[in-house]
Order: structure tokens, then sequence, then C-alpha cells
């Protein structure tokens, strides 16, 4: 570029060359808008000269750029995240009128890497781990189910995935009633099912519902990772919707709720699977009733579910983390 098509800047004292550099960064837009040509427009100097530039006290104006600094880096982290939603709306038309989850659980969210091995292996050590359960009596043998056909299969998934049962994974245990009136300001912590509903989204670590010592006790419990599923709803588009429990204290379970534990892989994956587009597909034909909607374990143990090898599951969680924030402020900021 020829050195007639630049400019610089002598500075008067009272003005610090890195606030005058942000300030003409920020003002860029407006500059190139100003600018008169065809395919390489240009600003003249005087139009420069001319623009209004708000001037703090020298001391303000190092605090200004020292915290445009320290923003930048999270400022160009959004940027990136905000690219790579953009790219996927790009490759996958509609996608966000769809759902970022629908993608996710397809393999296309994230590239698969060789070294995180496959889902075969991990599948593999989850039913010998669940065999050691059944043996040591923690839980009970289930029924065996069919084989998962290609007609089951709705979209393609990546070679290192596998699809497999609910069922065959993990167990899923129902819980017993705890009414109302046996809830509590103060006491033992307990869920019940309406609160998948109403209170909790994706995942909680702390109860709002207590009860008393002789309900707990007789309640069965939930554990650290433990996806919680409601088994009775009012429609049928968010019945078993799914939330997982990460909290370290054992709470009660209440009825009309089932809880699916010792799975062995990473608990939100498996609740955004659930409650994706396809998961939901799979719970609505499942789900009896109209005006009072009903599900039950059986049903929900013979849902074919796509799993990736442990870390990509990790991997996908990270990525819908940083990017469904984002869908939503698109949303609300077309």
């Amino acid at each position: 570029m020829s050195s007639l098509a630049t400019a610089k800047f002598e500075l008067f004292y009272g003005t610090y060359n890195k606030y005058l550099f942000y300030f003409l960064l920020a003002n860029r837009k407006n500059f190139i808008k100003q600018g008169a040509g065809g395919a390489q427009p240009n600003i003249s100097k005087a139009k420069i000269i001319d623009t209004t530039m708000p001037l703090p006290p020298m001391e303000e104006q190092h605090r200004i750029v020292a915290k445009i600094e320290e923003l930048l880096p999270d400022i160009d982290a959004y940027d990136k995240a905000q690219t790579e939603l953009r790219t996927i709306e790009q490759r996958f038309p509609n996608a966000m009128k769809k759902s970022l989850l629908q993608y996710a659980i397809e393999g296309k969210l994230v590239p698969q890497r060789k070294e995180e091995g496959t889902a075969k292996d991990l599948l593999t050590a989850i039913r010998a781990e669940k065999a050691q359960l059944i043996k040591e009596k923690k839980i009970k043998r289930s029924k065996p189910l069919p084989a998962i056909t290609d007609d089951e299969k709705p979209f393609d998934i990546p070679d290192s995935w596998e699809w497999v049962r609910l069922g065959n994974v993990g167990t899923l245990v129902r819980g017993s009633g705890i009414k109302r009136s046996e809830t509590t300001l103060e006491g033992k912590p307990c869920v019940r099912y309406g609160e998948l509903y109403t209170t909790y989204h994706t995942w909680f670590s702390v109860v709002v519902s207590h009860t008393s010592d002789e309900v707990f006790d007789k309640s069965k419990k939930v554990h650290k990772n433990d996806i919680l599923m409601s088994l009775t709803g009012e429609n049928k588009w968010d019945i078993a919707l799914a939330v997982v429990y990460e909290g370290e204290e054992e709470i009660a379970m209440g009825g009309d709720m089932t809880k699916w534990t010792y799975h062995g892989m990473n608990p939100i994956y498996l609740t955004m699977v659930l409650n994706s587009t396809y998961g939901i597909s799979c719970k609505r034909n499942m789900a009896t009733g109209d005006i009072i909607v009903h599900i039950s374990n059986s049903k929900l143990s013979e849902i074919a579910l796509p799993i990736p090898p442990l870390a990509e599951q990790h991997r996908i969680v990270a990525k819908l983390e940083e990017l469904l924030p984002l869908c939503q402020q698109l949303a609300a900021n077309p």
C-alpha cells in the first residue's frame, strides 16, 4: 500500500496513544461509511480531523485502556463462539430454529478424535460394571431388551459411536410418594416430580423441599449424577423431562418420577439427548393418556440412544454450554 494512503497522528500533551488507538478502532466502521470511492473507498484527512472525541483526564485514559485490555480475551472468546454459531447456522439450515442439541447428538457439533477410543469400548466397560453391581445385589437384573434395528435409527452417527437402549446401561428405579402435606420448610432434603417442571432445569445441586426423618427413611434415594425423569405430566411434549442431580447430599425421591442411575456416562450429555428433539419424539410416542399423561420405566428403557466415547461426551457438553446461552441472546436480540 502506498504511503499516500496512510496518515499518522502526532499526539499533543494529555493524550494517551493507546486511548486514541482504541477510540479509532471503535470508530472504524463509522470511518468506512464516510469513505468515498468504489472498490477501494478512501476517507479524507479532513473528515478524520473533524471527528469529535471524548477526552477524559490522563489517569482515567490509562484506566480505560487497562480495563479494555483486561476484557479483550473475553470479547475475543465471545466473538469466536458467535462465529462458530453462525458457521453452524450456515452448515445446517434452520439449526437455530430446530435445536443445537439435535446436531450435537448426531455427532456434528464437535470433531471425532481417534485417540479418545470408541463408544463400543465404553459400553463394554459399563456392562461389566453393571454385571458386578448385579452380582453384589446393588441393582436388580433387568429383562433382556431386543436389538436395535436399522429402522429404529433415525439418523446416522459417526463410526466411533454406538446405538444402545437406555435400559441396557445403568438401571431405572421408580420413586415412592411424598405427599405435599409431608413436605416441610426444614428437615431432610427431597425432590418431588412437579419440581422437575417448575423449579429445576437441566441440573440442580440444592433442593427446595424437605421432609421428615420418617418419610425420608422409607423413600428411595437420589445420589450425585443420577438422572431424574417425571413419569406423569400434563402433555406429551415434556413428559419424562430429564434433570441431573449434581449435589453431594443424598436426597429422597418422590413418586411419579424415576431415576436413571449407574449409567457410567456424562449425565449432562444423556440429559441433553433425552431433552433433544429426538428424545422428546421418542417419549411422546411411548406416552399414554391425554389430560394426564403417563410413561413407564419399561417404555423408557426401550429408547435407543446415540452414544459417543466418554471424552467426546465431555467435549459436546462443554461446547453446548458455550453456545446455548448465545442462542438465547441471539433469539432475544435478532
